[in-house]
């Protein structure tokens, strides 16, 4: 997809969603905070350190804010400071993350609700989400493209191809799962995709715990009586709870 994104043209919840995916790219140490009621004002939260943590609240807003609104981000923050003192941490910064710039008004209003707390504000607006769809154009195409159904088709073509009968020959056989992974690793913004090559003496059956990140692995029998085993590898630690 190229040119500026119409972001009031998508759904609240895939907004939210490829927002969310950019601060966990940005962000690689994010975890997503996962509560029995509500999200106590978090979508996520990056620790500085043991005690400090940056916490990014996400809207789907990209329109002129409405009292309404403005009324769902006061209870966020509220939320938050309860939240907070339930987990015992200092926010160092509260982010503000919409497909929407502040207008003076709205960032005098946003600083007088939160910073008077001594927490530092930052309004992630339509200028930041612009900038991390350039850099991140996988993410925008996975969502309001065709994206998602070429990661499924090439996905189909890597777990098919140990039947093919012109793949007997492992040389073949890898240098195309290798290609087809790489091709994979550029369109997936959730998953990295390796292929090993196993030698008949091999048993293994399991590669899910070899190495960090892996959420699936899929091992091919050859024509040749050969096998390939394909790992899927999660490209951030939240990838999983973003994307299952």
């Amino acid at each position: 997809m190229t040119g500026r994104i119409p972001w009031t043209r998508y759904s609240g919840e895939d907004v939210e969603s490829v927002l969310a995916t950019f601060i966990s790219l940005e962000e690689r140490n994010a975890i997503k905070i996962r509560p029995s009621r509500g999200d106590g004002g978090i979508d996520l939260i990056v620790y500085l350190d043991a005690e400090t943590v940056d916490i990014y609240q996400i809207k789907k807003f990209a329109e002129n804010l409405k009292n309404s609104q403005k009324a769902q981000i006061e209870n966020s923050w509220q939320e938050l400071s309860a939240t907070t003192a339930v987990l015992h941490v200092i926010i160092n910064s509260w982010h503000l993350v919409m497909p929407l710039d502040p207008t003076n008004e709205n960032l005098r209003w946003a600083k007088e609700l939160v910073e008077p707390s001594g927490t530092k504000f930052i309004w992630d607006g339509l200028s930041r989400v612009d900038g991390w769809a350039s850099k991140y154009p996988e993410v925008i195409d996975y969502y309001f493209s065709n994206g998602k159904e070429e990661v499924s088709e090439y996905a189909a073509k890597l777990l098919s191809m140990a039947n093919l009968p012109d793949c007997s020959d492992p040389v073949i056989l890898e240098n195309r799962l290798r290609d087809l992974c790489s091709n994979l690793d550029k369109l997936d913004p959730y998953y990295a995709y390796s292929v090993h090559v196993l030698s008949e003496y091999d048993k293994r059956d399991d590669f899910c715990t070899r190495a960090p990140g892996v959420v699936m692995s899929q091992i091919l029998v050859t024509p040749g009586a050969g096998r390939i085993a394909i790992d899927v590898i999660e490209k951030t630690p939240i990838a999983s709870m973003l994307h299952p």
